[in-house]
């Protein structure tokens, strides 16, 4: 039995395809949040697409374990959920360098740690257009649960031809 959805190779292969589809019918920016630890598995998908021409940016967003697990809680998992047992083992195979660019979004708020990824691809951001009623709901960086996230700038005319 697999203990990760991951574990199946017909997951990896349709990540994989899906983006690549997606990257080959919309010359827009594609983001893609999804934590993939397993460097086996990041090569079978980020690893794949960048082999064909792909631009990818890849960051990893990093927060301490009880900033973690808050946001577990919050999301409605506790402390006995799936996702707080693989908090060990995410983070240490998140900290390899294969997953850099390392960001740590302990105490940041969406904003910043969006304006921080923009930067490192060289986007210009707009201003946030937050309704005032709703804008207190996004100042926990709890939606960056430190996990790794593929900003891809993926597009036909940023790959190369096949």
């Amino acid at each position: 039995m697999h203990r990760d959805f991951q574990d199946h190779p017909v997951w990896r292969e349709f990540t994989y395809k899906s983006l690549r589809y997606v990257a080959d019918n919309y010359s827009g920016l594609i983001m893609v949040p999804m934590t993939v630890v397993n460097p086996l598995y990041h090569d079978q998908t980020v690893g794949a697409l960048c082999r064909e021409g792909l631009q990818v940016h890849h960051f990893t967003l990093l927060a301490s374990c009880k900033t973690i697990l808050r946001c577990l809680r919050r999301r409605g998992d506790g402390r006995h959920s799936w996702g707080a047992h693989q908090l060990d083992r995410c983070l240490s195979s998140l900290a390899d360098e294969k997953f850099a660019v390392h960001l740590n979004t302990e105490g940041k708020t969406i904003e910043v740690v969006a304006e921080e990824i923009a930067h490192h691809v060289g986007l210009a951001l707009n201003p946030p257009t937050w309704h005032p009623v709703l804008r207190p709901l996004n100042t926990d960086n709890c939606a960056n649960l430190p996990y790794s996230l593929v900003v891809s700038c993926m597009s036909r005319s940023q790959s190369t031809s096949r």
